[in-house]
């Protein structure tokens, strides 16, 4: 059953989107819904994902993968195919339709505020990255998240509770990624 939804914005106009065919290779193939991440679709896309009959037990994890920026004004700009789109405001629309959903907000800048992001949304909890970074470090703590989370049986909770991913996630902030989760500067909320 996909419990992942991976929206990817291509990284530059000839490449085609490079974590999708990472992923792809690295988890199972049942796991992970990859789409490629478009401005005028972004909002429809998630909500077709979370009201999916199969998703309705347990959490699940929407990870938004793009160039990105966060305004002066708390905007988080996201950039979808052509154009942009401030994030805050689609996830306001899917406001109580995210209680189980957790946010990897794989991009720049778009974890400075990730408390605010989720109150303003009610996601179950919202990881993101607060300054600059290169995508291939984010890639490899995206990939060794998910499979701290496959092994403590994240995909297979029947009852939805922020207590089993926010515990993965502190331990390994404490342990061997906390050197590399400094880096990336990792801020979550659960």
């Amino acid at each position: 059953m996909q419990k992942i939804l991976l929206l990817e914005s291509n990284w530059l106009p000839q490449e085609s989107r490079l974590l999708a065919d990472v992923y792809q290779r690295v988890l199972p193939a049942d796991l992970m819904q990859t789409q490629a991440l478009m401005a005028d679709s972004c909002q429809q896309v998630l909500l077709d994902f979370i009201r999916h009959p199969a998703r309705q037990r347990g959490p699940h994890l929407i990870i938004l993968s793009a160039h990105a920026q966060y305004g002066d004004k708390c905007e988080c700009w996201f950039r979808g195919g052509d154009s942009r789109f401030d994030l805050n405001v689609v996830l306001k629309a899917l406001r109580g339709q995210l209680k189980r959903s957790i946010l990897l907000l794989d991009a720049c800048f778009v974890g400075q505020d990730v408390q605010r992001l989720q109150q303003n949304c009610g996601a179950l909890g919202v990881i993101g990255f607060a300054g600059p970074i290169n995508w291939t470090a984010s890639s490899i703590f995206n990939m060794a998240l998910l499979r701290q989370w496959q092994a403590a049986g994240l995909w297979q909770m029947q009852r939805c509770s922020p207590r089993r991913p926010e515990k993965v996630i502190q331990i390994m902030q404490q342990q061997v990624y906390k050197v590399m989760m400094q880096q990336l500067q990792v801020n979550f909320t659960f």
